[in-house]
């Protein structure tokens, strides 16, 4: 093999290597939700919430005056709201004719991203990096099974903002306290905030079921 082979061949071994890299998320890296203080801490080693929960799309009516995709909405509402552990169990419906369960959760349908087009990161090939200040939010609307839309409800939301680098110096960021690689809505803290948010909601969320009972 002559030399000028082996050096083309060590150049596409490193091109694939940075791929491959860059698909893993080590090139995004993002601050981390707040830790948790004492109270907080003591607010989570309570048990759940004692209700069964389904996450289920929007009913044709309210999907009819959006265009956004009431099954994307319901699995993203799935994905913050199961790990969290806010309920004794939640989970993910797609049959519109489940009501197995104490609530039903649905998507309030909002959505918060502020991440731009990464252009002189991706034309540097992530040697200048992109910094920008980001937030994800989470909404969910819980009803009892059955319960037109114009019932009773509990409307909760909850915002994270977090600063976010994306390129080769985000290798650096992601190992520093308090920073982490990938994305925060996969992150613990994210959803121990999530079911803090939760929590704070609780006296509503007993008079919801409260209400149903008496009538």
């Amino acid at each position: 093999m002559t030399k000028r082979r082996r050096l083309t061949l060590l150049v596409l071994a490193l091109v694939v290597v940075y791929m491959l890299v860059g698909v893993s998320g080590t090139f995004y890296a993002y601050r981390r939700p707040l830790p948790l203080n004492a109270h907080e801490r003591q607010l989570l080693r309570a048990p759940p919430l004692p209700y069964t929960v389904i996450v289920k799309p929007w009913d044709p009516e309210t999907a009819a005056h959006t265009s956004q995709d009431p099954l994307a909405y319901a699995q993203g509402l799935s994905e913050a709201l199961i790990p969290s552990g806010a309920f004794r169990t939640s989970r993910l419906e797609n049959n519109a004719q489940a009501t197995d369960g104490d609530l039903i959760a649905t998507s309030t349908g909002i959505y918060c991203n502020n991440t731009s087009i990464p252009l002189f990161t991706l034309l540097s090939l992530g040697i200048i990096p992109t910094v920008f200040d980001d937030e994800d939010c989470e909404g969910l609307e819980l009803r009892r099974p059955g319960a037109p839309a114009s019932a009773s409800s509990v409307r909760i939301e909850f915002h994270n903002k977090h600063r976010d680098v994306l390129g080769l110096p985000a290798l650096f960021m992601g190992i520093l306290p308090g920073w982490s690689y990938g994305h925060p809505l996969n992150d613990s803290r994210f959803h121990q905030r999530f079911r803090l948010e939760v929590i704070s909601h609780q006296s509503e969320i007993e008079r919801l079921m409260a209400e149903d009972d008496l009538n």
